[in-house]
């Protein structure tokens, strides 16, 4: 996952605010001397309309600034973060987009060739998509999606990285994780889905496909072995897991 950036405040507002804090104490030392000095009444307030008020106004106009210079970087920074977010995410979704996930793929590959670390990948495909689409609209589709990224996040861990990958596939990276762990967790994912209907159309199942990455592979020999135990899955009835290619006839 994208690490979150710390926000910072611009060096031009530290300076302002600080300048201010240094005004602001020149104001009180002055009035606590003239008090201090016996000066008569009117004496201070001649001495505080020639020095404080204006002192006073150029305070609160570097405030004011700074206050301005502090929510324009913040804005700034809102917008930075909006336009990232749209640069990695699927836009019907909000999962990841392929781009980004084969980016983050590539990353965890570096560090498993490195320090030989698991990492587990699942290629999940909704079974019999293009009839909801038919039977039920584009629309209700669209909403399926959506609600399976939504249901499917909520099993996975805040390290894993959902992905939509191409029209009913998802992809999902699972770092530091064995065969064993990745079906486990394939396995949940699909319970999960088959045994809560969904409102738009009922029943909705998924076949998944899941694999462990092997020393020495390229993400596209990794991902290809993982969509052919995708199709096994398919190919054996559907709503169900498969982590290994079907064996060829002798």
């Amino acid at each position: 996952m994208m690490a979150k950036k710390p926000k910072r405040i611009s060096i031009r507002v530290k300076s302002l605010l600080l300048f201010s804090g240094l005004c602001l104490a020149i104001i009180i030392t002055v009035a606590i001397e003239s008090s201090l000095v016996g000066a008569s009444d009117v004496t201070i307030v001649k001495y505080w309309q020639r020095h404080y008020i204006p002192l006073t106004a150029i305070l609160l106009f570097i405030a004011g600034y700074a206050l301005w210079e502090y929510r324009a970087h913040r804005q700034a920074e809102i917008e930075r973060q909006r336009l990232e977010k749209i640069a990695i995410s699927d836009a019907l979704t909000g999962a990841f987009n392929r781009h980004y996930l084969i980016e983050e793929t590539n990353g965890e590959i570096a560090k498993a060739r490195r320090y030989g670390q698991k990492i587990g990948l699942l290629l999940l495909d909704i079974d019999h998509f293009k009839h909801i689409n038919d039977e039920f609209g584009h629309t209700a589709g669209d909403q399926i999606l959506k609600e399976l990224v939504m249901r499917a996040k909520g099993q996975l861990r805040e390290t894993d990285m959902l992905a939509r990958w191409g029209g009913e596939e998802f992809l999902i990276l699972l770092p530091h994780c064995t065969l064993d762990d990745t079906l486990g967790l394939a396995e949940k994912l699909r319970k999960s889905i088959a045994d809560n209907p969904f409102p738009e159309v009922g029943s909705v199942q998924i076949s998944i496909g899941a694999s462990e990455y092997r020393p020495g592979e390229t993400f596209i020999e990794w991902l290809n072995r993982t969509d052919r135990a995708m199709y096994l899955a398919k190919s054996e009835g559907r709503n169900r897991v498969r982590h290994h290619e079907k064996p060829r006839a002798a």
